[in-house]
């Protein structure tokens, strides 16, 4: 079984573990395209880039918001686990 696209999964908690999946995905070659999973971003709902990348590098958000992000956690969860299972959807 393969993906014949991209995974692209970005979040404004800690999902590490998530991650792990679709790392393991690409590199057993099951997903053709890019693979990009990102946790800790705190600008994640707003599509931009940041936070820490599953693989083990780091790209910094340059905010200075000292929010905290539980009200949309819940919302970004959501998300989350939808474009997990349309991700898993398109493997079998």
């Amino acid at each position: 079984d393969q993906v014949s696209g991209s995974v692209v999964v970005s979040s404004t908690t800690d999902i590490k573990e998530f991650c792990d999946y679709f790392d393991n995905l690409k590199k057993d070659k099951k997903i053709d395209g890019e693979e990009k999973c990102t946790s800790n971003n705190k600008e994640a709902n707003e599509g931009k880039d940041g936070g820490e990348e599953s693989d083990g590098s780091s790209d910094s958000s340059n905010s200075d918001d000292k929010e905290d992000a539980a009200g949309i956690v819940s919302v970004n969860m959501a998300v989350l686990a939808l474009a997990g299972v349309a991700a898993v959807a398109q493997l079998f």
